[in-house]
């Protein structure tokens, strides 16, 4: 049996949760940023700006969750347990 670390990311939104799972903190970091992206019109007009999203992923998300608030995240490093046996898929 041998380990392998993943990186998972919860986003917490007026929809539900979004679990998603990466290979590495910076994937998980990038698919967060462009989460916030795709949804920044929708923050914007909540501070009536019609600013563009930053160019830098810390940046977008930093002023994306400043305004939506409600929304929250989580990015968590974890274990994958992968055994040798075909009792598991």
């Amino acid at each position: 049996m041998r380990g392998d670390t993943v990186w998972v990311l919860l986003l917490n939104h007026k929809h539900g949760t979004d679990y998603s799972v990466h290979d590495s903190e910076k994937s998980a970091m990038m698919a967060l940023a462009d989460y916030c992206r795709e949804w920044w019109d929708e923050a914007m007009e909540r501070r009536d700006d019609e600013r563009l999203a930053p160019d830098a992923d810390n940046e977008v998300i930093a002023e994306y969750f400043e305004v939506m608030d409600d929304e929250t995240y989580e990015i968590g490093c974890r274990k994958v347990m992968i055994r040798s046996s075909n009792r598991y898929c």
